[in-house]
């Protein structure tokens, strides 16, 4: 968390102008593109492995930029098929405290912050229906982590260079593709959010792994004004063993 955290302003600064700043050339051609990238994360879905991963999010409105920092903090678990299950802890907006969410099998469990407030006496943890592969922990709309988020994202990719691809997708491409996005209903873009542009930027390890993502979504129309979000992942200790537990059922209120 610590290095995550000390990324200096500058190189901040850096990464989000190169996800702003459109590519010189429209279209990368397909020699120019490692076509390991995606293969390399289909070798790591093996189930009771996964991922450490950190996001943070900077919310800008009108230009400037709010003082709440949103963030998770965690690890994903994998199955064959991509995301089995996470165990991560949030902070968002101006709620109190951290919620930890746990997504085990056909349930996501939460507890902590303001869920704490809203449990009956002896209670300490919310349960609800949630399919695995069909739910995300992430702030960004973009969970990179799978495959066929992965293939649709690096297809739009504009620049490549030493590990590291840059691109933008739209809104309405990405929600067709991502099966935990598409699962969302709540948050179904519509037709004019649809049109609206994820700049990314997507760093791999030297294993051609993601380590490090990066997307702005900005929205000169939303209802509360110019709104912008720069969403930042960091991916450590790929092929890590992940072992995730349902909580005791005599705590869980469902």
């Amino acid at each position: 968390m610590r290095r995550f955290v000390a990324l200096n302003a500058a190189l901040i600064s850096a990464v989000l102008i190169a996800v702003s700043v459109p590519a010189e050339a429209a279209e990368v051609s397909t020699a120019e593109r490692p076509a390991d990238t995606l293969a390399k994360l289909r070798a790591q879905l093996v189930a009771g492995h996964g991922v450490k991963v950190v996001e943070r999010r900077w919310t800008y409105i009108d230009h400037k930029l709010s003082p709440t920092v949103d963030w998770i903090e965690g690890v994903l678990q994998f199955n064959r098929s991509g995301v089995a299950g996470y165990d991560v802890r949030v902070k968002s907006g101006p709620m109190s405290g951290r919620i930890r969410s746990l997504a085990i099998g056909p349930y996501t469990y939460q507890s902590g912050g303001s869920i704490a407030q809203s449990l009956p006496k002896g209670k300490k943890w919310r349960r609800m229906p949630s399919k695995p592969g069909r739910r995300s922990p992430f702030l960004t709309q973009m969970m990179i982590v799978e495959p066929a988020t992965m293939k649709a994202v690096l297809a739009t990719t504009t620049h490549y260079e030493s590990g590291v691809y840059r691109g933008a997708i739209t809104l309405g491409r990405l929600y067709a593709v991502s099966p935990s996005y598409h699962a969302d209903v709540a948050n179904k873009p519509d037709a004019r959010e649809s049109e609206l542009t994820i700049n990314w930027l997507l760093a791999t390890n030297s294993k051609g792994l993601p380590s490090y993502l990066v997307t702005k979504l900005a929205d000169p129309d939303d209802s509360l004004g110019y709104v912008a979000r720069n969403s930042e992942v960091l991916f450590t200790f790929w092929g890590k063993k992940v072992d995730l537990t349902p909580p005791p059922l005599n705590t869980i209120n469902s």
